[in-house]
């Protein structure tokens, strides 16, 4: 008998009606068996597929999953374009894990997943009864990273190079995307310590990029206390709005430097840009 219910739910997802398929994958949801390898690669499949409510419902059954290879499935459930899908992920993860907050705060300090999925589960901390400590820590760790990101950025946008023929363009437009998800992070982080009011303050000048709005954040950081905590995002915003990097002491001694930090992160696009950019075919002149 279970082996014709592994057998038929096989069947009906490999359906076409997108309806079968979901109503399939709710049914699964609720299976208390041991569920037959096929079924859960073609649940793997469901993940990546362009439809965000068969994307949830597969996110759905990760429960069902081994340990071995559960994490990274989560991950990407959790850090999917679609917030249905990321917080199917965050619900399924919690219902594996015996102290979802510990599995929680380690992948955002190890930089497990994308800067998404750390978003989305820090979100999910931001509910809890967690001490400000812990998110203190969080803020100061990611600032510090959106700092390095910032000089990372700063080398590569500065160093000469044939842009119409390389991936370098493209590495630019992945380190701008992951510096401004970092400081993002670290703001989300920052929350729980100080008035919604100064956050939305400072939000507003990483994000517009306007005169007032940024003196009006550079100000906000000023006033704060924990001066270890915003000190990265305020040499962030005052570098960014007058473009000068001369006091900044640079992680980096050089373009090939950037490149290898790029190249070996945690961050998969990232990655992937620093990668293509190190071959000889796209190296700088």
């Amino acid at each position: 008998l279970l082996e014709g219910y592994q057998q038929a739910f096989l069947e009906l997802l490999n359906q076409d009606c997108k309806e079968v398929k979901m109503r399939t994958m709710q049914a699964i949801h609720m299976w208390q068996e041991e569920t037959s390898h096929e079924v859960l690669e073609s649940l793997f499949r469901h993940l990546s597929n362009e439809h965000p409510g068969l994307r949830e419902a597969a996110a759905n059954c990760l429960h069902l999953v081994d340990e071995g290879q559960r994490d990274e499935l989560l991950l990407q459930a959790i850090g999917d374009s679609h917030i249905r899908v990321r917080n199917a992920g965050i619900n399924a993860l919690k219902a594996v894990s015996d102290v979802y907050d510990d599995v929680a705060l380690e992948w955002i300090s190890s930089n497990r997943g994308n800067l998404r999925a750390q978003q989305s589960l820090l979100r999910s901390l931001l509910e809890s009864t967690l001490p400000t400590s812990v998110f203190e820590e969080i803020a100061r760790t990611k600032a510090s990273e959106a700092r390095v990101a910032q000089q990372a950025l700063c080398m590569l946008v500065k160093s000469p190079g044939s842009d119409a023929d390389t991936a370098h363009p493209l590495l630019r437009h992945a380190l701008k995307e992951h510096l401004d998800q970092t400081i993002e992070l670290a703001l989300m982080a920052m929350e729980p310590l100080y008035e919604p009011g100064i956050i939305g303050i400072i939000r507003a000048g990483f994000l517009s990029g306007d005169t007032r709005h940024v003196a009006n954040a550079c100000e906000a950081l000023g006033n704060l206390d924990k001066r270890d905590v915003v000190s990265s995002l305020n040499d962030i915003l005052q570098n960014s709005a007058s473009n000068d990097f001369s006091k900044e002491k640079n992680t980096f001694q050089g373009i090939d430097d950037v490149l290898d930090w790029c190249a070996n992160h945690e961050n998969d696009w990232l990655r992937s840009c620093g990668i293509k950019a190190m071959q000889p075919d796209n190296a700088y002149a």
